[in-house]
């Protein structure tokens, strides 16, 4: 949904921390249950 209306957006995802973290303006975590 956030692609359609925000194409300019680059979404990425990894499990290791030190890519997670690097050269990066804005992280979002979250946990459902």
């Amino acid at each position: 949904m956030i692609k359609e209306r925000a194409p300019q957006i680059d979404f990425e995802a990894t499990t290791d921390p030190k890519e997670a973290f690097t050269d990066v303006d804005f992280v979002m975590a979250q946990i459902r249950v």
